[in-house]
């Protein structure tokens, strides 16, 4: 019985998820930095990097697209497997407390095959907004650049009692999918240059989410020229 109501809830929850990520209005924003970040190698693969709160719209957004999630072995990360999987992507299981290392070397050896790359920097559970050095040490090692990201409902929920702060657009929502500049890492790094890139990250990713509201409160003044994408 528990695995018929597990194989319920997953395409349940699937379903809903859909629902919401065909009405969302996705504008990207910056995108130019995205389009750099696909030229600086020869498979044009990239290594998404953004934090947790943010990767529900995160994921819908680049629906279809080329990417192979790190996701942690929770049943919220079954689920999200189970997701990426119907929409398009693939997925590697494993956290920072479960099967990190396996499943950062499973990680960059997908990106090694063509295939981008997508961690919430601070998951799965923390501490909040603390970059954490899986997205580094995939970057040195495949040559990727990593690309920051956030994606930000202009109406949306927030899970107070989450560990993050958890953010869900609302249907219908306009969503605003900002992408940082792309940052190349080199392959060999001290400790001091490692912590340099990781400061870079966390700053680019803070920066973005000031990006995300100065979008939306200029479009209320008047209307902001972006690109639509529809998945």
């Amino acid at each position: 019985m528990k695995t018929v109501k597990r194989w319920l809830l997953l395409r349940i929850s699937f379903f809903l998820c859909w629902l919401f990520h065909k009405s969302y209005r996705y504008e990207l924003v910056q995108s130019y930095n995205f389009d750099r970040a696909k030229a600086l190698t020869s498979k044009q693969n990239y290594a998404i990097a953004s934090w947790h709160n943010n990767c529900f719209a995160g994921i819908l957004s680049h629906a279809k697209h080329k990417i192979c999630l790190l996701v942690s072995r929770s049943f919220d990360g079954e689920f999200v497997a189970f997701l990426a999987r119907m929409i398009g992507m693939t997925s590697v299981r494993g956290s920072s407390s479960r099967g990190g290392k396996e499943a950062l070397k499973g990680l960059i050896d997908e990106v090694n095959k063509g295939w981008s790359a997508a961690i919430t920097v601070d998951g799965p559970r923390g501490p909040v907004k603390v970059v954490k050095s899986g997205i580094i040490t995939l970057a040195s090692r495949t040559g990727t650049p990593i690309q920051p990201l956030c994606t930000v409902g202009e109406k949306q929920w927030v899970l107070h009692k989450s560990w993050d702060q958890f953010r869900i657009p609302k249907p219908f929502s306009r969503v605003a999918v900002v992408y940082g500049e792309p940052l190349m890492v080199p392959r060999d790094l001290n400790d001091q240059e490692f912590e340099s890139v990781r400061r870079q990250v966390h700053e680019s990713l803070e920066d973005l989410e000031r990006v995300a509201d100065d979008y939306f409160a200029a479009s209320q003044k008047q209307p902001v020229p972006a690109k639509q994408q529809s998945a």
